[in-house]
């Protein structure tokens, strides 16, 4: 279970800190105050060394799949990134505690500009005061931070690897350490003969919560809602251009156009793509020379993925300005992204077919019929070819195969 697990996400790594956590807490039999070695007894980490083991492989799989996005100054670099680590870390708390303007996107670390960046140190020492009286006074409340501290770890790239920018999505687990917390402190007090407080207390957080649920849930009415929402709270660029894709995919082409070059005033890091959505903007508008020149600026630093959707695109603009040779050779580079050629070998059939050069069109045919050699609609169309070449609406050139 817990390799699958491993297949899955990145957190379970986490899980054997979490065992040993667990067994410092818990296994002395008291949970009033901690033990006073730092590993007592109780804990054994032999039987848990398989999945100290099976952790550190994926780690290491993990890292070594990723480049690290380190500037050149490593030491500038290093600072920056525990900075961001620090600001994710306790951004989480506080979106915890007061979670107001919650948003599919939140602005990067080093790009927010709140009172919580200049309160953010103080955050700090006050967060690490609770966690060491915790410590000396109640071992659940620790685990529950812990747990929270150990579990958020592997998001809070300190070791950058892409895009580095805070996501509810990475608290899920997390969180379960916190909810922990309150929920020991809902029992302290009723274990103080407070029952009608406790309940009124949890009353009160399940009425706020369902509130905010349902508002939450109203704005995710569709994505021109969801990212409108967020860029009313964060002006993000990773908002304005899954809002721009967004329009695109409602064929509201001038709105699309805005957001994505707003995206790209504010500096969307992922620039190919906002250029690669623009192209198609243009092509759909019948702006063929303007998409030409988008495609090309993204292709310059698109990634494999959007290298591929850029080729096909860059193909059919160039079918459309019957620049067919050149629309050809894109489409030949698609042999790299694809392993199924079928559709590369039909493409090209068809924009021979448009330029009059229908023996060539008959020969991507039949590498087409190669791999499918059941395909009726190929065979139709590779003799509606030849009757053509046969009436002389196309004589075959000399040289031809």
């Amino acid at each position: 279970m817990f390799l699958c697990a491993l297949f899955s996400k990145v957190m379970a790594i986490t899980l054997p800190l979490v065992m040993v956590l667990y067994d410092y807490v818990f296994l002395e039999g008291s949970c009033k105050a901690p033990a006073k070695k730092f590993f007592p007894p109780q804990i054994t980490v032999k039987d848990k060394m398989i999945f100290f083991v099976l952790a550190a492989v994926f780690a290491a799989i993990g890292a070594a799949a990723a480049v690290p996005s380190f500037d050149g100054n490593f030491i500038a670099s290093l600072f920056k990134n525990i900075y961001r680590a620090v600001f994710q870390y306790a951004f989480y708390i506080v979106k915890f505690f007061l979670p107001f303007k919650l948003s599919i996107v939140y602005p990067p670390a080093m790009e927010s500009k709140t009172l919580f960046t200049i309160l953010l140190p103080f955050f700090v020492l006050f967060w690490s005061w609770i966690n060491i009286a915790a410590f000396k006074k109640s071992k659940k409340i620790f685990f529950g931070l812990m747990f929270y501290t150990i579990t958020i770890l592997p998001v809070l790239n300190i070791v950058p690897f892409g895009l580095e920018i805070p996501a509810d999505r990475f608290t899920y687990i997390p969180y379960i350490g916190l909810f922990y917390c309150a929920a020991n402190g809902i029992s302290l007090i009723n274990s103080k003969k407070s029952k009608a407080a406790a309940a009124a207390a949890l009353c009160c957080i399940i009425v706020f919560f369902c509130f905010l649920s349902r508002e939450r849930v109203n704005e995710w009415k569709d994505n021109i809602t969801l990212f409108t929402k967020s860029i009313e709270r964060y002006p993000t660029y990773i908002a304005y251009a899954n809002r721009g894709a967004a329009y695109f995919e409602a064929k509201e082409y001038s709105l699309a156009l805005e957001d994505e070059f707003k995206a790209l005033d504010a500096g969307f890091s992922y620039d190919a793509i906002a250029h690669i959505l623009i192209a198609f903007i243009y092509r759909e508008t019948g702006k063929h020379e303007e998409a030409l020149k988008e495609v090309n600026i993204g292709l310059d630093s698109a990634s494999y993925d959007d290298a591929k959707n850029a080729y096909s695109l860059r193909a059919d603009i160039y079918r459309s300005l019957s620049e067919h040779d050149k629309a050809v050779e894109d489409l030949r580079h698609l042999y790299d992204y694809y392993e199924n050629t079928n559709y590369i070998f039909w493409e090209t059939a068809a924009i021979y077919e448009e330029a009059g050069k229908y023996h060539l069109s008959v020969l991507e045919i039949e590498k087409l019929l190669e791999l499918e050699p059941h395909n009726a609609e190929a065979k139709r169309h590779r003799t509606k070819l030849l009757n053509k070449i046969a009436d002389g609406d196309y004589p075959i050139p000399e040289d031809a195969a």
